[in-house]
């Protein structure tokens, strides 16, 4: 039995912050998810979620701004099929000032690459521990969607720290001979992602490291799955520097 996980980003380093989010199941509950998530979409006429769309209320989305109810139900709606059908949520969120702040004293750059590769290589790590922890001797493997600005550094880093497990970058949509596939876990995957990113924006506004976050990302069963969900300050930064004995860089 293998167990799945899927990796999204949300926010650039020129935001405040970015997040980089996913899920874990087993490849059969990935089965079922995808069925699932696909029925909940269409009973709102939709074919995907892209959360820029959703937010703004545009394409697919048309007019969902003037109807809140409706976008409640679907949160609510999607976010059911997500505990339904998946085991963890994982997510690292990273400060972007407090990146650059240990980076002028420790070689964060050059050993866990720039801000996007930190918080990816943070969050693979956070469930690849998970899995071993509570997937014994099961395969693994890890999916990020491919495109994001620096993902070419992050691959050649897991190489360096001896990350064995596969993590393999993929579309989260295809067309051949006009028939588009989507990736589906890669929808659920921008959700949480934008609402880690948005928690975060919301923290670093009032210039602390935990608000009490939105009801749209608390319904992803927080009381088992708020230990995965990781904000990566300066404090935590450091540690992590420490950890991986990255030095401090020299002064002139």
């Amino acid at each position: 039995m293998a167990i799945l996980t899927y990796l999204d980003a949300s926010g650039t380093k020129e935001h405040p912050s970015l997040s980089v989010a996913g899920f874990i199941a087993t490849e059969e509950r990935w089965i079922a998810f995808d069925h699932a998530w696909v029925a909940a979409l269409a009973e709102f006429g939709i074919t995907d979620l892209h959360m820029k769309d959703f937010v703004s209320s545009r394409r697919q989305f048309d007019g969902w701004d003037k109807d809140e109810p409706k976008r409640r139900r679907f949160v609510q709606r999607i976010t059911s099929v997500i505990n339904t059908n998946t085991d963890k949520s994982v997510g690292a969120i990273l400060f972007v000032a407090d990146y650059d702040e240990v980076n002028t004293v420790l070689a964060v750059r050059e050993s866990l690459g720039a801000p996007y590769t930190a918080t990816a290589l943070y969050a693979l790590t956070l469930a690849k521990t998970w899995i071993e922890r509570h997937h014994s001797g099961e395969a693994m493997a890890f999916f990020v969607e491919r495109g994001d600005t620096d993902q070419g550094e992050l691959f050649n880093i897991l190489r360096r720290v001896g990350f064995i497990q596969p993590v393999t970058p993929l579309d989260k949509r295809t067309v051949v001979n006009g028939v588009t596939t989507w990736v589906h876990p890669f929808q659920a995957c921008d959700f949480i992602a934008y609402e880690m990113a948005k928690h975060a924006k919301v923290a670093s506004a009032l210039g602390v490291d935990s608000v009490r976050a939105r009801q749209s990302l608390l319904q992803i069963a927080p009381r088992e799955r708020d230990d995965m969900w990781r904000f990566m300050n300066g404090e935590i930064l450091r540690e992590v520097c420490a950890a991986a004995k990255i030095p401090r860089r020299h002064r002139a």
